[in-house]
C-alpha cells in the first residue's frame, strides 16, 4: 500500500494534466494554431552569445522559428515570477523537472547576470554541435559572468565534457544546467560531472508559493503546471501540452512501442485520479496486460 501511495503522488502532476485534456486531444493543434499569432508577442526573446559569429540566413532562422510556434508556446510562455522553494546556492548543479514548470525563468532570476546558452535555440544548438569546445571560448570571453547558465542540456549532451574540463580548471565560474529529459541524461555513456554538481528538482507550484493566487477549483480542473497556471486559455495550453508530452518526451524518446495504448493508459489512469490505484483495472480498461501498464506507470 505505501508504494501504491507514492506512485500516485509521483503521477498526481500528469494525471491532473491529461483529466482535463482528454476530450481534446485530438483537436490541440489546431486550437493552438489558431491561437498562435495571439501567443507568440508573449514569447520570451533572448540574444545568444553566439550572435557575433553567425552568417547571415535571411529569412529561415524565422520561418523555422514560426513553425516550431505550438512547442516554444508552452517552453516559453511569459509568467509573472513566483518564488519557489527553491535555493540556488553557490555549487554546480543539474535543475530537472518536467516542461512548463517555469526552469528558465526561475534561473533567469535567480542568476540576471549569468552567461546563457539557450540550446532551444536552432542555431546555437547547430554551431556547439558542431564545436562543443566553443562553450570553452564563450566562459573564457565572458570573466565578468560568475554563473554560466546552459537550458535544455539534455538536447546536447556532449557539451558536459566541456563543463567538466572547465570545472577540473577551477575557472570560478558556477555552472547551472537545466533539462526536461532526466531519462535523455541518464541512459547511455553521459558524463554526469562525476558527482561535481548537485541534482535539484523542479516541480508544479505548492499551493504555499502561490498563497493568496492559489484556488482549489482551478488546482483541480487545470493541475498547478506554472505554463498552465499562467496562461489565459488554460483549457487550449492544456490540450498542446498532453499532445506536446506524448509526441517529444514519450514517441520521439522510445519509451513504448505502442503510442495509442499508452494514450489510453493516461485517460484510464485519470479516473484514479484522488484514490488508491487498482492497476489490474486500468489494465482491462486501456486494453493492455497488467505487466504492460507496470511498465508504462513506472
Amino acid at each position: 500500500m505505501p508504494r501504491i501511495a507514492a506512485r500516485n503522488v509521483v503521477t498526481l502532476g500528469f494525471i491532473t494534466i491529461f483529466l482535463a485534456a482528454r476530450e481534446g486531444f485530438t483537436s490541440s493543434y489546431r486550437s493552438l494554431t489558431a491561437k498562435r499569432n495571439a501567443v507568440l508577442p508573449n514569447f520570451h526573446t533572448h540574444s545568444s552569445p553566439l550572435d557575433g559569429v553567425r552568417r547571415k540566413s535571411g529569412g529561415r532562422a524565422r520561418n523555422s522559428k514560426l513553425q516550431n510556434g505550438i512547442s516554444n508556446a508552452i517552453l516559453r510562455f511569459i509568467m509573472a515570477f513566483t518564488p519557489r522553494f527553491l535555493s540556488a546556492g553557490r555549487d554546480h548543479f543539474f535543475l530537472l523537472g518536467p516542461r512548463g514548470t517555469g526552469k528558465t525563468l526561475w534561473c533567469n532570476h535567480e542568476f540576471p547576470n549569468a552567461l546563457r546558452i539557450d540550446l532551444l535555440d536552432p542555431a546555437t544548438l547547430r554551431q556547439l554541435s558542431a564545436r562543443p569546445e566553443r562553450l570553452r571560448e564563450l566562459v573564457d570571453a565572458n570573466p565578468h559572468a560568475k554563473q554560466v547558465f546552459i537550458d535544455e542540456i539534455q538536447k546536447l549532451p556532449e557539451l558536459l565534457e566541456v563543463v567538466h574540463l572547465l570545472i577540473e580548471k577551477k575557472t570560478g565560474h558556477q555552472f547551472v544546467l537545466t533539462g526536461s529529459s532526466a531519462r535523455k541524461l541518464r541512459r547511455g555513456d553521459v558524463n554526469l560531472l562525476g558527482g561535481r554538481a548537485a541534482e535539484k528538482h523542479l516541480h508544479p507550484y505548492m499551493a504555499a508559493e502561490l498563497g493568496r493566487d492559489f484556488t482549489l477549483n482551478s488546482a483541480l480542473q487545470h493541475g498547478m503546471l506554472p505554463v498552465i497556471w499562467a496562461a489565459q486559455d488554460p483549457d487550449a495550453l492544456l490540450s498542446a501540452y498532453s499532445g506536446l508530452y506524448l509526441r517529444e518526451e514519450v514517441q520521439m524518446e522510445g519509451l513504448v512501442r505502442n503510442i495509442g495504448s499508452f494514450a489510453r493508459f493516461l485517460e484510464a489512469m485519470s479516473y484514479s485520479h484522488g484514490s488508491v490505484l487498482n492497476l489490474a483495472s486500468v489494465a482491462r480498461d486501456c486494453h493492455v496486460n497488467r505487466k504492460t501498464a507496470e511498465g508504462y506507470l513506472e
